[in-house]
């Protein structure tokens, strides 16, 4: 875990510390923002975006209103009588067997006229520099997608018990050199908050349409674009991209069930491994060391629990500085750990349950139902088999939630 962390780290900052120049001749982007009831964040989101420094008549700014029940679409359309390159779009009804923000993001691609596609969440706000930091560097690196990891605003004890140790599981347990390795679909990881990839290796990967049944369907999105031999570069962008994700514990705590949940329609095996590197890495040694204190045990086993313990707060320091996470935000992480994992708890109990899943208004079963495949580029599969990893247990994607 220390040699991975620490590896992974230090590319991550050599990538960083690397600026790239755009190509001679720039490519020209399409930046997509899927939004449903987004009046608080849509604003600040679309004004970032139109502030790029990016050559003049090479990026579009196309906004989805998801049929929206607040003010987002008419914030939207007052910024783009202002702006030429924005674009509202209205999004149609959701058909049956798509996930809702699967359905937008393909509604988004339909319409573009860019050679790259941006992804964006609409409660990101991005630094001026950022689309020509992005595209000099998935150029220099000859990557055909790229996603980033933005700096997390958490801006309350509650949220900060959950928010900032979200990359934990990727930076520490995961080597990036198997991350983006094109056709290695044992790891993966895809951010929807800011996924950029080529349109022509986003239409060989199937699109949306591929993983319409899919609520993590950045993850299923990323391990298709690996699958059809695209390289896929990651990058630390706390300096281009901040988000809050979650407005208060309760909302955080939502999330993070939600998203563990819907990782069942992924993979059967995620949210068991999810579940078992949460309770038995991070919450596993405190557990184990209050186990002894209070049982009054002294001598080596205390040191080897005290140790390990020591060990797992000094890779959680080292990954959060490498993050540039405020010291407040890594001293949470033991109180942390015992509530990710009480949150794995109870997305086994929903899932046990058959409970449903509640996503921006609409309602999803747990495990998502075959539906048969009307893209070409997947032939005779149902969108389950597409969208999900076959083949033996070995051959499930590991990633992080979101």
């Amino acid at each position: 875990m220390a040699l991975i962390g620490a590896t992974n780290l230090r590319e991550l900052g050599r990538r960083r510390r690397t600026a790239h120049p755009l190509p001679p001749e720039p490519p020209r982007v399409s930046i997509l923002v899927p939004a449903r009831d987004e009046e608080r964040t849509i604003a600040a989101c679309v004004a970032s975006l139109v502030a790029q420094d990016y050559p003049a008549g090479r990026v579009e700014i196309l906004v989805l209103d998801d049929r929206s029940t607040d003010r987002t679409g008419a914030i939207v359309a007052d910024l783009a009588a202002r702006h030429s390159t924005v674009k509202l779009l209205r999004g149609g009804a959701l058909p049956a067997g798509w996930g809702g923000k699967a359905h937008a993001c393909q509604q988004l691609a339909d319409a573009v006229t860019g050679d790259w596609l941006l992804f964006v969440d609409a409660d990101t706000t991005h630094a001026p520099g950022m689309l020509r930091g992005v595209i000099g560097a998935a150029t220099a690196h000859g990557a055909e997608a790229l996603t980033l990891l933005p700096r997390m605003r958490a801006e309350s004890l509650g949220e900060r018990l959950l928010v900032p140790h979200l990359f934990f599981f990727l930076l520490a347990l995961q080597p990036l050199a198997l991350l983006e390795r094109p056709r290695e679909t044992h790891f993966v990881f895809a951010n929807g908050q800011f996924f950029l990839v080529r349109r022509d290796l986003y239409r060989r990967a199937g699109g949306h349409a591929a993983v319409r049944d899919q609520l993590m369907e950045d993850l299923a999105l990323g391990l298709r674009c690996k699958r059809a031999g695209g390289r896929l570069l990651l990058l630390d962008g706390g300096d281009w991209v901040s988000c809050r994700m979650y407005e208060g514990f309760p909302a955080a705590w939502r999330g993070f069930v939600r998203s563990l949940q819907a990782g069942n329609r992924l993979a059967p095996s995620y949210l068991l491994s999810i579940g078992a590197m949460t309770i038995l890495y991070l919450a596993g040694p405190f557990v184990v060391l209050l186990a002894l204190l209070l049982g009054g045990v002294r001598g080596r086993p205390l040191q080897l629990a005290l140790g390990q313990v020591a060990t797992l707060l000094a890779i959680r320091a080292i990954v959060g500085r490498g993050l540039r996470q405020p010291a407040r935000e890594i001293a949470l992480f033991p109180p942390g750990a015992f509530v990710l994992s009480a949150a794995v708890l109870t997305t086994f109990w929903r899932a046990a349950r058959g409970r449903a899943i509640e996503w921006r208004g609409r309602s999803y079963a747990t495990i998502a139902p075959p539906a048969p495949s009307t893209n070409p580029a997947l032939g005779n599969l149902s969108m389950r088999k597409a969208a999900e990893p076959s083949g033996s247990p070995r051959e499930r994607p590991r990633g992080t939630p979101i």
